[in-house]
């Protein structure tokens, strides 16, 4: 029996950490009790022990013992939506932790796409009942979001984002003006202005963005032109994945009747 415990107990992969020492030898101490004398042939019984005694090893290292190298299990985390909008998107972060005790202190990272490369605390909340959590956090580009509980750390989770467009017009002589934000500026990027026609979007005509001169926390990047378009006709503004660049998912304004 113990050479026949030992082999199964080798199958477990080495990356899931041991239970402790001493419960694997009381295990061992039962099943050997419980072992038919004679031929050694794994009964039904003695390799529902043995499978009891996997599982624990699985169980105690994935909910108490942090996994060295990757991401820890003993927090879970999500964000929802996986997309969202530079600035005026909003983002719910949420989990628990495995101890399902409440006044614990979560942190909750970002590591922006347009940024650094380094990470930033996004946000930190406070557990409540059973261990969960759930906090509102932000991105300007796409970002890799995590959860640091003590000395544990979340799987990441990816966000893309979508810069935003701000439409207004047609102004006097059948101007548009067009406003983006992102986490960067898209000076002298392109879109194109499209008109509804049937169930289809058309291209009207094409535009360049150009750096604001002005500072502040937002980095706007705008657009003026003109575009002659028939009276009631809904138009927007598209800012194409070939102009949106690696950190930035395609990019269209509010729908604005001419």
């Amino acid at each position: 029996m113990p050479d026949d415990l030992e082999r199964l107990l080798a199958d477990v992969p080495a990356t899931f950490p041991r239970p402790d020492g001493d419960v694997t030898s009381r295990a061992r101490e039962r099943v050997g009790r419980a072992w038919p004398k004679g031929p050694r042939r794994l009964g039904f019984v003695a390799a529902l022990a043995i499978s009891a005694l996997i599982a624990a090893a699985f169980t105690v290292g994935r909910w108490i013992v942090p996994a060295h190298g990757v991401a820890a299990t003993s927090i879970s985390f999500d964000v929802k939506p996986r997309e969202s909008e530079a600035f005026f998107g909003t983002l719910n972060a949420f989990g628990a932790v495995a101890n399902g005790k409440s006044d614990e202190t979560v942190v909750i990272e970002s590591r922006e796409c347009d940024g650094y490369g380094q990470w930033s605390t996004a946000a930190k909340v406070v557990t409540g009942n059973g261990g969960t959590w759930i906090a509102q956090v932000g991105a300007t580009s796409t970002a890799t979001f995590r959860a640091r509980w003590k000395e544990a750390v979340s799987d990441t989770v990816t966000v893309r984002v979508h810069p935003h467009l701000e439409l207004l017009g047609p102004l006097h002589g059948g101007v548009f003006q067009l406003r983006v934000a992102a986490g960067r500026f898209f000076d002298r990027a392109g879109g194109v202005l499209e008109r509804r026609s049937g169930n289809r979007w058309v291209r009207v005509r094409a535009f360049m963005l150009h750096r604001s001169s002005g500072m502040g926390q937002v980095p706007w990047t705008y657009a003026r032109f003109r575009a002659s378009v028939k009276h009631g006709v809904f138009v927007r503004a598209v800012r194409p994945q070939s102009q949106a660049g690696r950190c930035y998912l395609p990019g269209i304004s509010n729908i604005v009747r001419v």
